[in-house]
């Protein structure tokens, strides 16, 4: 019913008082009144009796019930009063109730029901006042018509004082809510570029450590000489690991947030020969091929394009079992295109989706580029990066 959505709207157990209240005070009050009144004989009203008192109880004590059953209370009261005032009846406090009933239907019970209430409480006043025995004075008419459209004024003042009140709160909750989920954003963000910067600085290096250990052990007894340069290998390369991850540790420590990462320094000082210097080996062999005219690209795109060589050539070094490998930089008119290509078997089944390919695909997608791994049209495996030469992105 529709009271039961007022009532899910009413105000917190400590308002809810006020209608118990407003029943017991002006209940215990108006009946002293009252027979005080009827003791009174200046008055020249009708006596006080037992159905005055009746009637004051009826306009007072229903407001106990104001908080669960506004409509009926308001009813009962106006009723009450509408009786109490016709039958010449003293004033009383039992005059409040409707008024009390009205502000709270007003303020907690919508606005159409709110002016409905007040036409119909403020018509029977005045009714009331018309049929009361004596002079009908018109001061005392338009008092008794403006008394129930003042108090329901200053009910609704105190319902749009309330709507202002929830609207900040709410708002409040969704300020906290947007902040929340723009935290939670950024420290995915942070999360996912940091991993890919470990990935990036140390996983590389760490790969070609696992390889090159495992040849190592498989050559020491038939070619010692070998296996010792691999050994020397593996402790170059894990030099360089460690140098990278205390760079990356260093960066993190000055400000994780606004930093550009380990990747990006190291990029800055070393290109795309680097990483090849860092794969090449007597099991890999690798072609730089670059064709078209070469331009300054930034310290962006160059950390793009050194990361994605570096992940192509890793996957090679893992799962190509091919000692030939092929990085392609094509610079054209308005993007570059690297490509790392292998003569082996082909990519494995189903296609690699590690953290370092994905990271890649990321990388290539923050400065509005492509990524594609799959098989080559001329036999092994191929990955493939279309990247813009305009659009920079902030990391």
């Amino acid at each position: 019913m529709a009271t039961k959505g007022w009532i899910r709207r009413f105000p917190p157990p400590p308002l809810r008082l006020l209608g118990p209240l407003a029943a017991l005070t002006l209940g215990l009050v108006g009946q002293p009144m009252l027979w005080q009144q009827a003791s009174d004989q200046a008055t020249g009203l009708h006596a006080p009796d037992a159905l005055g008192a009746v009637l004051v109880l009826a306009a007072t004590w229903p407001l106990a019930l104001l908080s669960r059953r506004p409509i009926p209370v308001l009813a009962v009261t106006s009723a009450a009063f509408f009786a109490y005032s016709t039958l010449d009846y003293p004033a009383s406090p039992g005059d409040f109730g409707p008024l009390v009933a009205l502000g709270w239907v007003v303020v907690f019970c919508g606005p159409g029901v709110g002016w409905v209430s007040t036409g119909l409480v403020s018509g029977a006043m005045v009714v009331a006042a018309l049929l009361r025995r004596g002079d009908h004075q018109l001061a005392t008419l338009l008092g008794d018509s403006v008394v129930v459209p003042a108090a329901a004024l200053v009910a609704l003042l105190v319902r749009v004082r309330r709507a202002q009140d929830d609207l900040g709160r709410r708002e409040q909750a969704l300020e906290s809510e947007r902040l929340n989920l723009a935290t939670q954003q950024a420290a995915s963000a942070e999360r996912l570029h940091i991993a890919r910067e470990l990935h990036d600085a140390v996983g590389h290096g760490l790969t070609l450590t696992a390889l090159r250990a495992e040849a190592a052990c498989l050559l020491l007894d038939s070619e010692p000489g070998r296996a010792r340069q691999l050994l020397a290998e593996v402790a170059q390369t894990g030099r360089s690991a460690q140098l990278e991850l205390h760079s990356l540790v260093a960066v993190l420590r000055e400000d994780v947030a606004g930093a550009d990462g380990p990747a990006e320094v190291a990029a800055c000082r070393e290109e795309v020969q680097e990483v090849l210097r860092r794969f090449a080996g007597p099991d890999l062999d690798i072609d730089l091929q670059v064709s078209g005219a070469s331009r300054v690209l930034g310290d962006v795109l160059d950390v793009t394009v050194a990361a994605i060589v570096a992940e192509g050539l890793s996957n090679i070094a893992r799962h190509a079992q091919t000692a030939q490998g092929t990085v392609r930089l094509c610079f054209g008119e308005t993007s570059l295109v690297v490509e790392v290509a292998d003569d082996g078997p082909g990519p494995p089944e189903p296609i690699a989706t590690g953290f370092g390919l994905k990271g890649a695909v990321e990388r290539a997608t923050a400065v509005g580029g492509e990524l594609a791994f799959g098989p080559n049209p001329g036999g092994g495996a191929l990955l493939r990066a279309v990247l813009p030469y305009a659009r920079t992105p902030p990391r």
